[in-house]
């Protein structure tokens, strides 16, 4: 009687499947996140269109003075970072939320412009993170180019952490380029 020995092909068989699972799981990880990003995005544009921005919120690109009544805090983009990085996570809820509606100058590079007036920009010193300006006149930002510097007053509407970090303003106005 002779015993057969079982071929290289059927002992790794089971662990071919094992690892086909793993990358499988992974691969369904990846997609999901993609897809949440995606839906992430596309939902904020949606409720921007039902806030119903002003049809001239902004002298955009010219220079009309900031109103008297509206001060800017010094806020930068930089102290939104640092306290990103360095407060825990229930602290960092409750200073992201009074960051709501506070008027803000910054300057940023424009990253990309899109046709419903959303510009978006790099203003910080990190890598995934950015700030999204929204509601400037579509006639505005058809003069703007990738790389421009500007200077902007507007409103936090959120901050976002989802993969990195992410600030929407909107209402802006007396944007200057540099």
């Amino acid at each position: 009687m002779s015993e057969s020995i079982p071929s290289t092909k059927d002992t790794q068989s089971p662990k071919k499947a094992h690892n086909l699972w793993i990358v499988a799981i992974v691969v369904a990880v990846i997609i999901i996140a993609w897809i949440c990003c995606i839906g992430s995005y596309f939902s904020r544009n949606e409720d921007d269109k039902q806030e119903g921005f002003p049809t001239n919120p902004t002298s955009a690109i010219s220079d009309t003075p900031i109103p008297p009544t509206i001060t800017p805090s010094d806020l930068t983009m930089f102290d939104i970072e640092r306290n990103y990085e360095n407060l825990t996570k229930i602290q960092w809820k409750e200073y992201a939320q009074s960051l709501k509606g506070l008027r803000v100058r910054w300057t940023g590079s424009i990253e990309e412009v899109y046709d419903n007036g959303n510009i978006n920009l790099d203003v910080g010193e990190e890598f995934f993170h950015g700030v999204s300006l929204k509601g400037v006149p579509l006639e505005n930002v058809k003069i703007l180019n990738k790389g421009q510097v500007i200077e902007f007053t507007a409103t936090i509407k959120d901050v976002s952490t989802f993969l990195g970090l992410y600030v929407y303003l909107i209402d802006p106005f007396d944007i200057v380029i540099h």
